[in-house]
């Protein structure tokens, strides 16, 4: 008997140790899992958010006005609305709405002046008062940014003949368009005598008295609204090929095993890239090689090797030209076709 009550004694404490821990382990559970619940969901205080404080124009320029503000430290913010009337305090509107307490307005009138109040939204769409009206001028004082990223491609494609500008905007939300500048020198002045078009786009397609192989510089200036324009401006450069001519295989020929494409070769230095395919349209080649070459007007020999290409099927192949200017080629030769029809 006194060994079963020991065996029962032992047995009951263990079981009390193992409650105790069990609760230790769980407590911080429940009382974390009871905290998310505060942390996610506010208590809503049923009022709408108070009006932001200390409202002003921290800078009014180049048809900008920028306004800042203290931040509301209800949990329950959502967002603030910024509202605009132009010349006068009478007609003020929705503007743009934000969850920082800063806004900057642009492409503005450099002569208007601008009023603004601003007021926040709670979680439940509850608007604030509204703050004290505050102005600004964004008057034109500076230069605005040039376009960024100029790009340049000379292209003598499907019979169509252009050098093809294009850039990345500039950063000045003000800008009306950019100048084109065009010479046939790379050291020129940027005055009327060069000024070749105007655009309000970031592409432009120069197809005005372009000759092949001549070499053509550019520049492109950003103006504003105002008549500024911007300073430093690169200036790039590139030609039109000619063609190049396909001399074998010729196209829809049956020809044996050889080592080399031929081509005749453009009228400046180039870099030529064949590319093989199974069908017409560009896709999945089946064989590329570049090469880079001084040959001009002449027979230019493309090494081949025939690893992966059959016998008795017709393949594509035609040769694109690079100047070295651009990703995108200058001009190519027409698409031909051949087969293979080993000798006996």
């Amino acid at each position: 008997m006194l060994k079963d009550l020991k065996i029962l004694q032992y047995r009951n404490a263990a079981k009390h140790l193992l409650y105790n821990f069990s609760l230790i382990l769980t407590l911080p559970f429940l009382l974390f899992a009871c905290g998310r619940e505060d942390l996610v969901q506010p208590a809503d205080d049923g009022l709408p958010p108070a009006i932001p404080q200390q409202l002003y124009v921290y800078g009014a320029q180049d048809g900008q006005i920028g306004l800042e503000w203290e931040r509301n430290t209800e949990p329950d913010l959502s967002n603030y609305l910024i509202y605009r009337s132009a010349a006068d305090t009478l007609h003020f509107s929705l503007e743009a709405s934000t969850y920082s307490n800063y806004y900057v307005d642009d492409s503005l009138d450099y002569k208007t002046k601008y009023y603004y109040y601003i007021t926040a939204v709670d979680t439940k769409d509850r608007e604030s008062g509204k703050t004290n009206i505050v102005w600004g001028r964004p008057e034109n004082k500076y230069r605005p940014y040039g376009p960024r990223d100029v790009q340049i491609n000379g292209r003598n494609w499907n019979s169509e003949i252009l050098i093809n500008l294009s850039w990345t905007p500039s950063y000045s939300s003000d800008v009306d368009g950019y100048e084109i500048y065009r010479a046939a020198i790379p050291d020129f002045q940027l005055d009327s005598l060069y000024l070749h078009d105007f655009t309000k786009g970031i592409n432009y397609d120069d197809t005005t008295g372009i000759e092949l192989l001549q070499t053509y510089y550019y520049t492109v200036v950003a103006v504003d609204k105002g008549g500024l324009k911007s300073s430093l401006p690169q200036v790039i450069s590139d030609f039109i090929y000619d063609k190049p001519r396909i001399i074998f295989p010729e196209i829809n020929s049956r020809v044996d095993y050889f080592n080399e494409f031929e081509i005749v070769s453009c009228g400046k230095p180039a870099t030529y890239k064949l590319v093989l395919q199974t069908n017409p349209v560009y896709n999945n080649p089946v064989f590329e090689t570049e090469i880079t070459s001084e040959i001009l007007n002449d027979t230019l020999g493309i090494p081949f090797n025939f690893f992966g290409v059959d016998a008795y099927k017709t393949y594509y192949w035609r040769v694109f030209v690079y100047s070295g200017n651009s990703t995108e080629p200058n001009t190519f030769t027409d698409l031909y076709s051949f087969a293979i029809y080993p000798k006996p």
